[in-house]
């Protein structure tokens, strides 16, 4: 954990990943840093797919699963509780995706 907290699989295309802007691109690991953490770091945590984590090498991945309409249903509130500022900070993930 550190500042590369996300990886780019979680928003589900490059587009989406290219209209990061900085600082909040700077949170998101592309798939070699995500090797280099995973060769120097015997844990990793953060909103990482498990592909990208076996890809970048890990050989153990310990998960932690909820309910998945309580998933969404904490992730809409949380979005929803955010200001307007703060979503469009993810640039058009944020306004796009998020804000709806």
């Amino acid at each position: 954990m550190g500042p590369l907290y996300f990886d780019e699989a979680q928003f589900g295309s490059t587009s989406w990943v290219d209209g990061i802007p900085t600082p909040r691109r700077e949170t998101v690991a592309e798939p070699s840093a995500l090797a280099g953490i995973a060769r120097t770091h015997r844990l990793v945590i953060g909103h990482f797919t498990v592909g990208s984590l076996l890809t970048a090498g890990c050989t153990a991945i310990a998960i932690q699963v909820r309910e998945p309409r309580a998933r969404v249903l904490s992730l809409y509130r949380f979005w929803q509780a955010q200001p307007e500022n703060e979503r469009s900070s993810w640039g058009p993930w944020g306004t796009e995706v998020l804000s709806k």
